[in-house]
């Protein structure tokens, strides 16, 4: 079951912790209820989290990298 975070926190820290932690998206409140609807609708399209694996592993990146500028 695909884990999506929804909430307040906004730090790349807390987005970074989400996603070691197996999640597979992260949205901050406030947040768009028709975005919203289309993200969980892609998440349920894109099939298991753990053919996804490398894609977190680039976002984790992503965020490390921003984190250390």
């Amino acid at each position: 079951m695909p884990i999506l975070f929804l909430t307040a926190r906004a730090d790349l820290r807390d987005r970074a912790r989400a996603l070691e932690l197996g999640g597979v998206d992260y949205v901050t409140k406030p947040f768009n209820p028709l975005e919203l609807a289309r993200t969980v609708h892609a998440l349920v399209q894109r099939g298991p989290p753990r053919a996804r694996g490398r894609e977190r592993g680039e976002q984790l990146a992503e965020l490390r990298a921003l984190m250390a500028d």
